[in-house]
């Protein structure tokens, strides 16, 4: 290695995994509990505020789409512990996934302009809802479907719960939307 004079070489230091308390993460899936994604929001908005910023919160539910329950089966596997594996997959480590509720996730996403976000989401559904995410005792895929709705922070949110309603009033036009046209498709469209 060539030497330059007033140079220092300083070995390269391997990243840092953050390391939180058990109690602050999901249970189920490693990620991210309500609280702590919240209070992690909250400090990205408090910053942003102080020195600008640009950041965008997506939220997502995910549910059972096929399952036939049995004897045996009464109720479907848990769909968490794949979104999980989703997310951690997809996910950039800038970005901070976690599980809200039983079947809501969000993900903030840093630095992430709208084109990016839609990509990001598509990305995300897709892969929740093109593969089976379990199989039942007779062989049978059950799959899985995702909705989702993003909110891009601006100063008007001055606290993480408002930036998350945001999203998840995003989430639920989008879902409203697609259930009018598959009502219009199946001839039962309450508005027609």
């Amino acid at each position: 290695m060539l030497k330059i004079p007033g140079m220092h070489h300083s070995p390269k230091v391997p990243a840092v995994e953050r390391v939180y308390q058990p109690e602050l993460l999901d249970s189920e899936t490693g990620l991210f509990g309500a609280d702590l994604f919240m209070d992690m929001v909250q400090r990205d908005i408090e910053r942003s505020l102080r020195y600008g910023g640009e950041m965008t919160l997506m939220v997502f539910d995910v549910a059972v789409a096929a399952f036939h329950p049995s004897a045996t089966e009464p109720e479907p596997p848990s769909l968490a512990p794949t979104v999980a594996e989703i997310l951690r997959d997809i996910v950039r480590r800038s970005d901070i996934p976690a599980r809200l509720g039983e079947s809501r996730f969000a993900v903030l996403l840093s630095s992430a302009e709208q084109p990016g976000v839609e990509q990001f989401s598509e990305r995300i559904r897709t892969r929740i809802g093109t593969e089976p995410y379990a199989r039942d005792a007779e062989g049978n895929g059950i799959h899985a479907r995702a909705w989702a709705g993003t909110a891009p922070w601006t100063p008007e949110f001055e606290r993480a719960d408002e930036l998350v309603a945001a999203a998840v009033h995003a989430m639920n036009e989008s879902r409203a939307g697609y259930e009018q046209v598959q009502d219009w498709f199946k001839g039962t469209d309450p508005a027609g």
